[in-house]
């Protein structure tokens, strides 16, 4: 007994997350998530509260649900108003409507079984949280090991389950795996919407400051990045709480340093990760793995040129990352490895660099990591010309640019019409034209003077 509660216990923190990233979906933005959840659930209860059948309730549940999401569908297709626009609209709407209904008192459910089961009952002698555990342990495991596809469906998995008992902090360890996943494919981008809500909401982005951090690293947002380091880093990191995912926000926060190319920062960093020296680093119990702590060790040795350091460090990623299966990570290590012998630029080191590249770029190409597929090749052009990697790239990360994008847009700094840009690319001006809607939308830009404005205060332009 005391080993089964030991386990329930265990499994409850590890499914807890204190972030709020439950927008950080695929293919859109729903800002209203979780009030709709809160009104399905008022709904439900009210129909128990009148004998209704069980079926009934579980139906006026999900139709109010279904009746809502209709409804916002509805006005971004036919009125063509942007999701973000309309979701945090109906955010407000039915949160108030959920507090009209249920006043604010706590509605629980306690003598419905098969409510109750998923959060106190048992399944063949242990908690049925326990099940839950698992299932997002496996979608942690599935994403280390680069099946992000299996990945999403254990996160979406566990959501449904864990959503029964604890929505809130079921939809924060799926916000930080869907975050993981799709920073590892490279489709950050699709957050730059959500990223203004972020930070409209200060006690939201509280929470989730470090990752806030890495999100601006991924969409170019240089000053952005910097602002939030450094309400970070004061009294050498202090701020940061001692908590279960204390490890993770410092890892975060090495990459931001990197990125940035802040040294000073770096040297505190280092110290801060160098006891993890060994270990693979895991954001809270099992919610989502960030490989060997030696490859960041090894980054911010690069970042402070300790050279020597920063070999062994790489070295020791490879090995790890490799016995732990972990080939996401493996491909990163590889090529921040290179990124090192290219800055180090000692004998041989371009020549050990090309084939770490090479293996960087087949695992990239193979698992859909399309964001280290760009940063691989582009590594592979400046070895390619004698260069040295920019110590603060700023590539076409910038606003969630694609490459190709970023070509059209140094095209338009450069004054060149459609007609022109489509000369220069091989493509048809119609979808030049398609490109540049593309880049305006994105960079927020009126006009392509103010996108030229942009692209040069971003670093995207070719060296003169």
């Amino acid at each position: 007994d005391n080993l089964v509660g030991i386990v329930r216990q265990v499994a409850l923190i590890g499914i807890m997350a204190t972030c709020t990233t439950f927008v950080i979906m695929t293919g859109g933005v729903d800002l209203s998530v979780g009030p709709v959840l809160a009104i399905a659930g008022l709904v439900s209860f009210y129909c128990l509260q009148i004998d209704l059948p069980l079926p009934i309730v579980v139906l006026a549940g999900l139709a109010v649900g279904v009746l809502i999401g209709l409804v916002n569908g509805a006005i971004i297709a036919f009125l063509q108003l942007a999701p973000i626009i309309v979701t945090l609209a109906m955010l407000s709407v039915v949160r108030g409507s959920a507090l009209i209904l249920g006043g604010t008192d706590q509605h629980l459910i306690r003598d419905e079984p098969a409510y109750t089961f998923i959060g106190a009952g048992t399944l063949f002698g242990l908690p049925f949280s326990i099940y839950i555990f698992g299932l997002v342990a496996l979608a942690m495991i599935a994403a280390h090991e680069g099946r992000f596809a299996e990945s999403e469906q254990l996160a979406l998995q566990a959501l449904r389950c864990g959503a029964r008992f604890d929505r809130a902090n079921a939809s924060g360890i799926f916000g930080v795996q869907m975050f993981t996943i799709r920073r590892q494919q490279g489709r950050l981008g699709e957050l730059a919407p959500v990223l203004r809500q972020f930070l409209d909401s200060e006690s939201q982005a509280a929470t989730w400051r470090p990752g806030l951090a890495v999100l601006h690293c991924e969409l170019g947002s240089r000053d952005e990045a910097r602002d939030v380091f450094e309400k970070l880093a004061g009294d050498g990191f202090a701020g940061i709480a001692n908590d279960a995912i204390w490890v993770a926000s410092i890892a975060y926060l090495a990459e931001v340093c990197v990125w940035l190319g802040d040294a000073a920062r770096a040297a505190r960093l280092y110290d801060l990760l160098m006891p993890y020296a060994e270990r693979n680093i895991v954001f809270g119990a099992h919610t989502a793995s960030f490989g060997a702590a030696a490859r960041l060790l090894g980054m911010l040795a690069t970042t402070l040129q300790r050279w020597d350091a920063a070999e062994q460090h790489f070295d020791y990623a490879l090995a790890f990352d490799a016995r732990t299966g972990a080939r996401p990570w493996l491909a990163h290590s590889r090529c921040e490895f290179a990124a090192m012998l290219m800055r180090r630029a000692h004998s041989g080191d371009p020549d050990r660099a090309l084939p770490l590249l090479a293996a960087a770029l087949t695992d990239a190409r193979e698992l859909g990591m399309r964001g280290l597929e760009e940063h691989a090749l582009g590594l592979q052009q400046q070895l390619a010309k004698g260069r040295r990697p920019e110590v603060h790239p700023q590539d076409g990360r910038a606003a969630g640019l694609s490459e190709r994008e970023v070509q059209v847009l140094r095209l338009v700094a450069a004054g060149k019409t459609n007609q022109e840009i489509a000369t220069a690319l091989c493509r048809s001006p119609s979808t030049v034209a398609i490109h540049v809607r593309n880049i305006l939308g994105k960079t927020q830009a009126a006009n392509r003077a103010e996108a030229a404005a942009f692209a040069v205060r971003h670093g995207l332009m070719p060296p003169a």
